[in-house]
């Protein structure tokens, strides 16, 4: 995996997340004390503002992630979604994917809202390039909400309800 984070510590937590081999007993020790005290704590904004200041955001983007894949339902419907992408991408690459989906797929659209610095910084994938290149390869109408990468949440919220409320609105066909 090629990827930057924000810190030692999100970097250790992700590196170790995928082959648990733990090799510093200083940050194991850091990490199980914000397990432990936030694993309790409301999983809301101010739980994650506050691991986010005491460590970094990308901590707490981790600690977010593993909060809601312990969730078994969140872990279930994770897995289930990456075999049917699995699948799906098999039989598009073995050509077997059926004349009858693809034009039901046509009629859908799927919108994508980016994360941070996802204009200035393509490599980090929150322009999710390869989710909308996927989807386009089905047959699905993709588009990328244009939000301010540096905005508030504010900004963007009222960005996306605005782009969602324009493709609500039936079109005539």
């Amino acid at each position: 995996m090629i990827t930057t984070v924000d810190s030692n510590l999100a970097k250790y937590d992700l590196e170790n997340s995928l082959d648990s081999s733990r090799r510093d007993p200083g940050l194991d020790h850091q990490i199980a004390r914000i397990d432990g005290s936030d694993r309790a704590a409301p999983l809301d904004r101010q739980t994650l503002k506050a691991i986010s200041q005491n460590t970094s955001p990308d901590f707490a983007a981790l600690f977010l992630i593993k909060q809601l894949l312990s969730n078994p339902r969140n872990l279930k419907f994770q897995t289930n979604y990456l075999a049917e992408t699995k699948r799906i991408k098999s039989d598009l690459q073995r050509n077997d994917w059926s004349e009858i989906a693809r034009p039901a797929l046509r009629r859908y659209e799927v919108l994508f809202v980016p994360g941070f610095h996802y204009l200035t910084n393509r490599s980090a994938g929150a322009d999710f390039a390869n989710q909308r290149q996927f989807f386009h390869e089905l047959g699905v109408r993709v588009q990328l909400i244009k939000t301010e990468e540096d905005g508030t949440v504010e900004e963007n919220a009222a960005i996306i309800a605005a782009t969602i409320r324009t493709r609500a609105t039936p079109r005539s066909s």
